[in-house]
């Protein structure tokens, strides 16, 4: 059954998240051929205001993008669990985690191919465009790519780990919306607008919990040679971002673990439906 709840979720979700994703590439088609073909700046120039203000937009609608897919995911879920047509779905013979699961899955899955979509359309179209946002000199451009040494990804390891965190991150996201909206139905009026605060406020004790289980990791740090900005970049730098990267991932794991179980026992022995 769980097999049949997938297949259902993912012929109902296609449409809206192909259409999301294709937004994406073609804002990101546009933006690319934009840059390549515009002049390049003369040394006289220190910013193009219009293309700064062109490539602002282009990140916020990138941004939105993403944005967007979370919700019609969140939206979908309330909808279909806890309005009308949850009498239907909860008269089904499958089980509140079966029904969790596969709206998260689908959810995460989506939510991850336009964040990895993202990462690899911007990165050409940044290296692209710099040079026509502000008079950049030749040598600072071949430095951009030490960027991926400072953030401690620029071994394959590192990349192919990324992937599965940001899979897990995704889900994570996507988890928190569907706990926010199981504890918001549990009011009698205002289930949305409850639904919306309990997020805030889950969003707010996550964050203060990753903060305060961060510090005892940054306890053991040494900085030497504090003056040598270089050195602490290429050498310090890199492994504490690694290091963050794993617990991220391992807290995001708990996060997941947490919000779904919640969600299904809420759904299962607290059913509010409007």
């Amino acid at each position: 059954m769980l097999r049949k709840l997938f297949k259902h979720e993912w012929t109902e979700t296609w449409r809206i998240s192909t259409l999301l994703l294709a937004v994406l590439l073609s804002l990101s088609a546009v933006c690319l051929l934009y840059f390549h073909f515009a002049p390049p700046l003369a040394p006289h120039v220190e910013i193009h205001v219009g293309n700064m203000i062109l490539f602002i937009m282009y990140a916020f609608m990138t941004a939105a993008c993403s944005l967007l897919t979370t919700l019609y995911f969140g939206i979908r879920f309330y909808k279909n669990l806890f309005t009308d047509e949850g009498y239907l779905m909860h008269t089904l013979p499958v089980s509140p985690w079966m029904l969790t699961a596969s709206k998260a899955g689908i959810a995460a899955f989506w939510s991850w191919l336009i964040q990895i979509v993202t990462v690899i359309v911007v990165l050409p179209i940044v290296k692209t465009a710099l040079p026509k946002l502000a008079f950049i000199e030749p040598y600072e451009l071949e430095q951009i790519p030490s960027l991926f040494t400072i953030f401690g990804i620029a071994d394959a390891k590192m990349l192919l780990f990324m992937v599965p965190s940001l899979l897990v991150s995704c889900l994570s996201g996507i988890l928190l919306i569907y706990a926010s909206v199981s504890l918001g139905q549990l009011f009698s009026k205002h289930k949305a607008f409850s639904s919306i605060v309990c997020y805030l406020g889950l969003s707010s004790l996550v964050s203060v919990v990753s903060s305060v289980c961060m510090l005892p990791g940054m306890t053991g740090l040494i900085i030497t040679h504090a003056d040598d900005s270089e050195t602490f970049l290429e050498s310090v730098m890199p492994g504490i971002m690694q290091n963050y990267y794993v617990a991220s991932f391992v807290a995001n794991l708990l996060l997941c673990a947490a919000f779904f179980c919640g969600s299904c026992y809420l759904m299962k022995k607290n059913l509010n439906l409007d």
